[in-house]
C-alpha cells in the first residue's frame, strides 16, 4: 500500500493506493469532489487494473488541483497523466465542472481493453 500525501518528483501529491481486491473482474469505481468552498467538482469513474485509488487520498489530491489556478481543461489532462502515471486503470473517464456551469469530460483506456457490453451500461454524465 502506497501511503497518502507523499509527492513524486514534480511535486505531485502521490495517491494512496491499495491492490485491486479483484483484479479478474471489471467493475466500476467512481469517486466524486464537490467541496462547497471549491471552484472544481470532480468526478471520476474507472475501472481498475492491478490498484484502486484510496478515498481519503483522492479527497486531497483533488484539495491540492483547487489549489492551483487552472482551466479546467488544462486540469482535466492533468488528471488523466496523474491517474495513468500512478494506477493504469483499464478504462478511465474523468468530469471537470466549474460552479459557473462549464463541463469538460475526457476519456481514456488501455490499449487492447475493449469490454462494449459493460460500457454500454455506464450510466450517462
Amino acid at each position: 500500500m502506497t501511503l497518502p500525501n507523499e509527492t513524486n518528483q514534480d511535486g505531485k501529491i502521490a495517491f494512496g493506493k491499495d491492490k485491486n481486491p479483484l483484479p479478474h473482474l471489471d467493475y466500476l469505481i467512481e469517486l466524486n469532489y464537490n467541496h462547497q468552498y471549491a471552484d472544481k467538482i470532480i468526478l471520476i469513474r474507472y475501472v481498475p487494473d492491478k490498484d484502486v485509488v484510496t478515498q481519503k487520498t483522492f479527497e486531497d489530491y483533488c484539495r491540492f488541483l483547487n489549489s492551483k489556478e487552472t482551466t479546467p481543461e488544462v486540469l482535466t489532462r492533468e488528471i488523466l497523466t496523474d491517474f495513468n502515471d500512478q494506477i493504469l486503470p483499464r478504462f478511465i473517464q474523468i468530469n471537470v465542472g466549474t460552479k459557473k456551469g462549464e463541463q469538460i469530460i475526457l476519456e481514456d483506456r488501455q490499449p487492447g481493453w475493449d469490454n462494449l457490453n459493460f460500457l454500454r451500461r455506464l450510466r450517462k454524465i
